[in-house]
């Protein structure tokens, strides 16, 4: 890059004169420059595909967790559904014993009209 003047015209006085290659310092400013770009790139590149990478993970996540919070109430709903369907052979039952209590009530009632009718007086009396 740098030459003394007597190296390049050795029959000249020596002096503490240097002679600039400009061209071979912008070449060597370029490949310096290039060896940092890369070097960036590489480097931009982790940082990109691991922002990435988080990215999807977060994304997975927030997906799984709604699978599961839909999952939990679908169980949830099938449960209850299975404690209803659990409950109703014994609202039937139920329902029936009340049916026979009021068909009794009813006969009682029909019994006592009918006492009730045979009792009056007769209006000729």
């Amino acid at each position: 890059m740098f030459q003394k003047i007597h190296d390049r015209y050795p029959g000249r006085a020596r002096a503490k004169i240097l002679l600039v290659n400009l061209r071979q310092i912008a070449k060597e400013i370029q490949q310096n420059i290039d060896f940092q770009t890369k070097g960036t790139q590489q480097i931009l590149k982790r940082v990109i595909e691991g922002q990435v990478d988080d990215d999807f993970r977060s994304a997975e996540k927030q997906i799984n967790d709604y699978i599961q919070k839909f999952q939990d109430e679908f169980d949830h709903l099938l449960k209850q559904r299975q404690i209803k369907e659990a409950d109703v052979p014994k609202i039937l039952e139920r329902l029936l014993q009340q049916k026979k209590k009021l068909t009794e009530y009813l006969i009682g009632i029909t019994q006592f009209r009918q006492s009730l009718d045979h009792w009056k007086p007769e209006h000729g009396e």
